[in-house]
């Protein structure tokens, strides 16, 4: 099986794109990384390999074993669920909150202030208000929403088989 070294997201509206061209968003993987995207994609690839076909193009990844695509209610619910087990509120979590987590992981990792306005896709400093908590808190809460990972997984896997 022919294991993927990089992933590439084209997202055809974007409210920071004025022109109205898309962004195609690069990830590479981090080797050693079980957290990295493209690894946990290799991963599902291994699992359901025809569910996963090898090749370039218009190919949705986020669908339902039915092949409807994931919508943000789906990855809301996950959400929710995996912050009630973790034990936070799950009315605080929302699709958004990805971002503000997303920024805030960057941010307590050394991330410039440029890098995360790029990955963000913000066009002016507003990427600070989703700045959260400190790298020691940062590094608590990822634990706690991580360790349930293999009830996310397992529901993901019923969905994709």
């Amino acid at each position: 099986l022919l294991m993927a070294t990089q992933m590439c997201m084209f997202l055809p509206f974007s409210k920071t794109d004025v022109v109205g061209n898309g962004v195609t968003l690069t990830l590479d993987i981090d080797e050693g990384n079980p957290w990295c995207v493209v690894t946990m994609f290799n991963r599902l690839r291994k699992m359901n390999p025809a569910r996963f076909p090898v090749r370039n193009g218009a190919e949705r990844v986020f669908r339902t074993k039915t092949g409807l695509v994931l919508h943000k209610h789906h990855v809301q619910r996950l959400l929710k669920g995996a912050a009630r087990r973790a034990g936070f509120k799950p009315e605080d979590f929302t699709s958004h909150s990805l971002r503000a987590g997303g920024a805030s992981a960057m941010y307590h990792n050394g991330f410039t202030a440029e890098e995360i306005q790029r990955r963000g896709r913000w066009v002016s400093d507003v990427w600070k208000i989703y700045i959260q908590g400190n790298s020691a808190g940062a590094a608590e809460m990822t634990k706690k929403m991580t360790k349930n990972s293999t009830v996310l997984h397992e529901r993901l896997k019923a969905a994709w088989a």
